[in-house]
């Protein structure tokens, strides 16, 4: 047998497989466990294979040990082990071939066993197997870490959090859709872009019981290292308290809760408050009706800023707005034009921008204004997919 390996670039996704199921069983060595674990956080293929095997579901590691090896199973493999994990014998099937046809693992096996004639009697592969204690430690799958549940009608919820690295997350949502559309929603943003990163799409959820307007989103997403919000709203009907129809099946989970995939990850998750963001120049929100909001602010030196505006246009024309003009000689620099918005979700004259303008130095004001209806103190259609930001906010970019 060769020296053993403690690198897991040393692994190849076939040997990590054999492995897996000893891994989620918490019966593999130090050395196995640490290079199963490391191999997982890079490689998507194995990590999926991984969160099937901790749901009970995909091929797991069933495998047969090889031919001339001396072995010969008495427990018989139905093609059906292949499509589904069975824990123990998976494991001891593992083992065996892990052991005898992989022998260049070394350190890495998690048992040793000598080779013999198989027994006349018969008994289960299990009992030829010298076990290991079993060392405690965490399950592979994560702890809830962040949830908004309970939402009520005419709510918005958001909290923040950071990523010191990118891992894999759960994210659970309960919601109402109808139409393609959804109304009771979650999403989540870059918290110094405002650009979402993941949302809620209807057509990604399935029935959550109960009416069918009641909608569930059950996904994985990866994301960069970085700050995030965690956002949720409801529209003025059927939430959580106040239904108007058959709830669903977990009335109580109404909103969303995220987690990480492996609970070893929690560590690579804090907390963050989105108030704490310092590259924020002007902030004109919440426009209620017939408003006229103004903010100054001044770039010392030619620098790019980034504009998110949130406003209502129709016919190509806009009704809420922003724009931007200098200070000195009211010149406007920037204005929010009908043509380069885009939806912004819900009614379709919802309009939004999102980019990037570079400014001399100077002092500049900020404008925002609305007409006599469908604003954030009271919207008269389908309210943007993220009310709260409805107005204008000015960011410097960061490096």
């Amino acid at each position: 047998m060769s020296d053993a390996h403690s690198s897991s670039s040393t692994l190849s996704c076939a040997v990590v497989v054999e492995l897996l199921p000893g891994y989620v069983e918490r019966s593999l060595n130090q050395i196995a466990e640490d290079a199963v674990g490391q191999h997982v956080e890079t490689c998507d293929e194995c990590r999926e294979i991984l969160v099937d095997m901790e749901r009970g579901e995909g091929l797991g590691a069933v495998v047969q040990p090889p031919a001339d090896s001396g072995w010969a199973p008495t427990v018989e493999l139905p093609h059906a082990s292949r499509r589904r994990w069975q824990p123990r014998r998976a494991y001891a099937v593992m083992a065996l071939a892990g052991l005898v046809g992989v022998g260049a693992l070394g350190g890495i096996a998690v048992a040793r066993v000598t080779p013999q004639p198989p027994p006349r009697s018969g008994p289960d592969i299990i009992s030829m197997i010298t076990p290991q204690p079993e060392r405690p430690r965490a399950r592979a799958t994560g702890a809830e870490m962040i949830s908004l549940l309970g939402v009520g009608n005419e709510e918005t919820r958001q909290t923040g959090f950071s990523l010191r690295r990118s891992v894999p997350l759960r994210v659970h949502a309960l919601g109402e859709g109808t139409s393609g559309q959804m109304h009771d929603y979650a999403w989540i943003s870059n918290a110094h872009t405002f650009e979402p990163v993941w949302m809620m799409d209807y057509h990604d959820t399935g029935h959550a019981g109960g009416a069918d307007k009641n909608r569930v989103a059950d996904h994985v997403v990866t994301l960069p290292e970085g700050d995030y919000v965690l956002h949720y709203t409801t529209d003025d009907s059927h939430a959580a308290h106040s239904w108007n129809s058959i709830p669903p099946r977990q009335p109580d989970r109404w909103g969303v809760s995220l987690s990480t995939v492996n609970a070893r990850d929690a560590r690579h998750v804090t907390d963050f408050d989105p108030a704490s963001v310092g590259n924020v120049f002007v902030r004109l929100v919440g426009a209620g009706d017939d408003a006229h909001m103004r903010g100054q602010f001044e770039v010392t030196r030619e620098a790019n800023v980034r504009i998110h505006a949130i406003g209502e246009g129709t016919g190509g024309e806009m009704h809420d707005y922003a724009w931007i003009e200098d200070a000195n000689d009211r010149r406007i620099v920037w204005q929010m034009n009908y043509t380069g918005t885009h939806h912004a979700g819900g009614a379709e004259k919802n309009r939004m921008v999102n980019e990037i303008v570079r400014l001399p130095a100077g002092r500049y004001v900020a404008y925002y204004v609305t007409d006599g209806s469908h604003s954030f103190e009271g919207w008269n259609s389908d309210a943007p997919r993220d009310p709260t930001n409805y107005g204008v906010t000015i960011l410097r970019v960061e490096r």
